[in-house]
């Protein structure tokens, strides 16, 4: 009897093991790629842009984005900080693919509106945007404050 107890304790065991194990992939399954950008407003003191991110899952469970923490840059250098830890969207299961809208906003004069447009007019369309930071992920008995994103995309890919 004793031989059954424990060898019931060892498969509970291995089982809550190989759970945590399928909860951090999960992490490692996410892809972010970007759907959308709109311009939003457009002036010397102000630019806003709404940006849609969508969040794929490709785990077969779902989760819960709890914040995020990123940094905009155009052509490497660092022109707004996106922070939220106050919404929370659910993200589905098997491939569901989750928008999230964010909007980005900087003051051109703070970054040198002339080294700006200077940069855009260098490289035209071949202009970078990226997107770095951090999503902070919740499912079931896992919670993460620091799973990476980074994106890199042209300008000439949104016009």
């Amino acid at each position: 009897m004793r031989k059954i107890f424990f060898l019931g304790l060892a498969l509970t065991g291995f089982g809550a093991y190989f759970y945590y194990n399928r909860q951090v992939n999960l992490l490692k399954n996410m892809k972010y790629s970007i759907q959308d950008v709109k311009i939003l407003d457009r002036s010397q003191k102000l630019w806003r842009a709404e940006i849609t991110l969508n969040v794929k899952n490709n785990s077969d469970i779902p989760f819960t984005l709890t914040g995020w923490n990123f940094d905009l840059s155009i052509n490497n250098e660092q022109v707004s900080k996106i922070l939220d830890t106050k919404q929370k969207i659910s993200v589905g299961a098997n491939g569901g693919v989750t928008p999230l809208k964010f909007i980005v906003e900087f003051s051109p004069e703070n970054y040198g509106l002339l080294d700006i447009v200077a940069s855009l007019i260098n490289t035209g369309k071949k202009t970078n945007i990226t997107i770095d930071g951090d999503v902070s992920v919740y499912s079931g008995l896992l919670m993460s404050n620091k799973s990476p994103v980074n994106i890199t995309w042209k300008l000439q890919d949104f016009m």
